[in-house]
């Protein structure tokens, strides 16, 4: 790329001399795919949450697109670099950061409910005791 100011031959120098290794640029595409369709590259995918912040640096390389009805894309407007994973803070996070976390939440628990049932209580709690008629009331108040 000749209008890039990232300096590959550089960098892949400084890496084999410190060391000893050759970086792999394209390791993540060539591993997982999406250079070309996402529908089609991760078809085989699930269970997969792809959180994007408008203010992430690393935005460009994320997933931004619908891929399928098993893997989940959110574009986080006014959000910053994975902040939905970071400890809530209710007074500084964006509503649309608030949103995307409960979203979050909610598929993950599905997931887990989908792989791992909750049990049926073996010791449910009494069924509630009917309400006395007019006879039984009268007793108890002798």
């Amino acid at each position: 790329m000749d209008d890039d100011i990232f300096d590959y031959d550089a960098w892949k120098d400084s890496c084999q001399q410190k060391y000893n290794l050759t970086p792999n640029y394209n390791w993540a595409v060539d591993q997982f795919g999406g250079k070309h369709n996402y529908s089609q590259e991760f078809r085989q995918y699930s269970n997969i949450i792809f959180s994007n912040s408008q203010l992430d640096p690393w935005r460009g390389g994320g997933v931004e697109r619908y891929v399928s009805d098993k893997i989940y894309t959110f574009n986080i407007e006014g959000g910053a670099h994975h902040l939905d994973l970071r400890l809530p803070n209710n007074d500084t996070d964006p509503e649309s950061v608030k949103y995307v976390r409960g979203q979050e939440a909610s598929i993950i628990d599905g997931w887990i409910y989908a792989y791992q049932p909750r049990p049926v209580n073996p010791n449910p709690p009494p069924p509630p005791v009917p309400p006395m008629d007019e006879e039984e009331q009268q007793f108890f108040q002798k």
